[in-house]
């Protein structure tokens, strides 16, 4: 299979017209609508290997997001506003996850909370598939966030506020 048909790297119109493949070289992992016509994924170009790129809809333009903020995929998911992506990291070798405020505007990564991944919900396998990633999300308001999380044994979702981040009183644990 060509290795480029793995991975959705597309957009269409609402009756399924107007496709649009973005200038990705292959690989497209998770993605998040930033306003209206910008989408901000994971994924792989020619020119900048693997790391979070801002794509403009319906045409060829890119641009790389963070690109020393970063150094593995995530779940990104952006603020009403379009400043903010919210993301994740998964489980390093201490089993630590990282839950991450990234300001679009001033180039300025934030980690807000970092959390213990309890090695009971490490995937061993597809079919024991375990793990329990963040998936983190804001409320509308965005004044609080919510993310799936197994740090204490059980899975669970977790809310937490974030402050006033027009003022910058982010609130970090």
């Amino acid at each position: 299979m060509d290795d480029n048909r793995q991975w959705t790297r597309d957009s269409a119109d609402i009756d399924g017209g107007g496709v649009h493949i973005f200038p990705t070289s292959g690989m497209v992992s998770h993605v998040s609508w930033r306003g209206g016509d910008r989408i901000v994924a994971y994924a792989r170009t020619a020119a900048g290997g693997d790391g979070y790129y801002e794509f403009r809809d319906q045409s060829n333009d890119v641009r790389e997001v963070g690109r020393n903020c970063f150094s593995s995929d995530g779940h990104p998911s952006m603020s009403n506003d379009g400043r903010w992506m919210l993301t994740d990291t998964y489980a390093d070798r201490f089993r630590r996850r990282h839950l991450i405020l990234y300001d679009m505007q001033e180039n300025k990564r934030f980690d807000v909370a970092m959390f213990f991944s309890p090695k009971s919900f490490a995937g061993r396998s597809i079919a024991e598939h375990l793990q329990c990633d963040f998936h983190p999300r804001w409320s509308r308001d965005n004044k609080q966030i919510c993310f799936d999380s197994a740090h204490t044994g059980c899975r669970a979702l977790c809310t937490m506020a974030l402050g006033d981040l027009s003022t910058g009183e982010l609130k970090t644990i």
